[in-house]
């Protein structure tokens, strides 16, 4: 079974998001990072740094603002990069 990630969108977390597992895309730690902020300033925080993928290799072909108009979080991606997701 595969999660997703309530910050960025990512469609296949292998678990939970729950007991600080991590998201290979955004790096957020779950029951850590989410304490203290909210999956939406977690996105916020993911976005400014760039959206950059977190561990390892991408999957083939990632967008971070295709990911995100997946999600249905359309609203977060940067003025200046929508339109250029697919």
């Amino acid at each position: 079974m595969k999660y997703d990630c309530p910050v960025c969108g990512f469609a296949s977390l292998p678990y939970p998001p729950v007991d600080y597992h991590i998201c290979p895309c955004c790096s957020t730690e779950f029951g850590n990072d989410d304490v203290d902020y909210s999956h939406s300033q977690l996105r916020e925080m993911w976005i400014a740094g760039g959206a950059r993928w977190f561990f390892g290799r991408p999957p083939e072909q990632w967008n971070p603002w295709t990911q995100l108009t997946d999600a249905k979080l359309a609203h977060s991606v940067p003025s200046e990069f929508r339109g250029t997701s697919r």
